[in-house]
């Protein structure tokens, strides 16, 4: 009976119509997502419990995770999810040849790898994104927050080169790039600014290897010099800010403000 009962077409129905194979998936549908929840979840760090731990930002009275130190537990799900989907990204850009695709998601990367260094210090670092490889790492080891400083300037290094050596009329992301809309040159300025971000996290232990990379960069002529050659998402009419009033209350907007430990500094 099992065997008259299955045949080829019941592989076939369970194809599913809507979706999206790997091998063909376009990237830019891809790009919005990392960066937008990004930018969301760094702003999040200047408004949300961290920023009430530093003393940067207070809650009226009608709160109690700032004044009552009520902290639920902080994990890097977001953060490894981000780092999976643009690894997905730079594999797909290598396939296309993709050279400004690559340059973004090598940029990402090492931003996403560097911001958790910077939180948790030790972080699954060189087998993170193995998941999809033949060895199909699942339980990756931690590298040191020192070895990951190291690495992300590498990535950083060879995004900038990438960029350098890509044709921005070739399969640029446009609109799908939310913070440069398609400008080359400025993704060179923020791969370059970040190393000298991640350089000054060595400074103190690594100063030869701090220096080398910040001159590297000052040599280079191209970093971020003013806020319009930032990387920026701006919110829209519809999202306006993480605290804006949710719901009935209007006062909610009003109820967190800067501390007086920031403001006096």
């Amino acid at each position: 009976v099992c065997f008259a009962g299955c045949d080829e077409t019941l592989t076939e129905t369970n194809i599913n119509p809507n979706g999206v194979s790997p091998e063909t998936a376009n990237p830019n549908l891809l790009l919005p997502n990392v960066l937008r929840g990004f930018a969301r979840d760094y702003t999040e760090l200047g408004e949300g419990n961290a920023a009430g731990v530093v003393q940067h930002m207070q809650e009226d009275g009608w709160y109690t995770n700032y004044n009552e130190h009520r902290w639920g537990a902080t994990d890097w799900t977001n953060y490894y999810q981000q780092l999976n989907n643009m690894q997905f990204v730079y594999e797909r850009a290598v396939e296309g040849d993709q050279g400004f695709h690559q340059g973004i998601a090598l940029t990402m990367r090492g931003l996403i790898f560097g911001h958790v260094a910077d939180l948790w210090g030790d972080a699954p670092y060189s087998q993170a994104l193995r998941i999809r490889d033949e060895e199909s790492i699942m339980l990756p080891a931690y590298d040191s927050q020192q070895d990951i400083y190291l690495g992300v300037l590498e990535e950083l290094k060879q995004a900038v080169t990438t960029l350098a050596s890509a044709n921005p009329s070739v399969a640029n992301p446009g609109s799908s790039d939310l913070y440069y809309n398609g400008d080359i040159e400025a993704w060179q300025r923020f791969a370059n600014s970040l190393i000298l971000r991640f350089a000054m996290r060595l400074s103190e232990k690594l100063p030869d290897v701090a220096e080398s990379h910040i001159s590297d960069v000052y040599a280079s002529g191209l970093y971020i010099e003013s806020v319009g050659d930032e990387a920026a998402l701006a919110y829209n009419n519809a999202d306006p800010w993480p605290t804006a009033a949710v719901g009935t209350d209007a006062t909610d907007f009003r109820r967190r403000k800067p501390a007086n430990t920031l403001l006096d500094k």
